[in-house]
């Protein structure tokens, strides 16, 4: 199971580990091939410091979209305080779609209006999609919903 943009390295992860991966569910994620895009990656250029490194996530929107993602502030400082602060070069970075990492089971389970596109484009390659209306962090807000609907795409894929 991945979620945001560790979905785009889902085929170097499943060819490095072979058949042991039965299957792969991408939550509210990327996919394989999705890439930075050109204004996005601009914007963080132009956030990173002098050591090239971007500023923890949350403060790259505002605060009005940002408060929503998380249940209470507990959550938030939690989720706060583990927050890297990335190289730009993580996001600069193209990484290889392996021929046949899609050869099992695969799904979608999507949260944010964000990731409907990608959604769509798992029901188009036919993996089981399924759909739990919150914000990009709901795996924190209502983690048992979260867990149930992981557990029917799971299901669903054939996994």
């Amino acid at each position: 199971m991945v979620h945001s943009n560790a979905g785009r390295f889902v085929p170097v992860i499943v060819d490095a580990i072979g058949e042991r991966v039965a299957g792969c569910v991408f939550v509210d994620a990327a996919l394989p091939g999705d890439g930075v895009g050109r204004e996005r990656l601009e914007g963080l250029r132009a956030m990173a410091g002098a050591d090239g490194r971007v500023p923890p996530w949350t403060s790259w929107w505002g605060e009005d979209a940002v408060a929503g993602l998380f249940g209470d502030g507990r959550m938030r400082a939690e989720v706060s305080g583990e927050q890297p602060r990335v190289p730009v070069s993580f996001f600069e970075e193209e990484v290889p779609v392996v021929a046949g990492w899609d050869e099992r089971a695969c799904g979608y389970l999507w949260f944010s209006q964000a990731y409907e596109d990608r959604a769509r484009e798992a029901e188009r390659r036919g993996w089981a999609v399924g759909h739990i209306a919150g914000g990009h962090l709901h795996q924190v807000v209502d983690p048992g919903a979260v867990a149930r609907g992981i557990v029917a795409v799971t299901s669903a894929a054939g996994g």
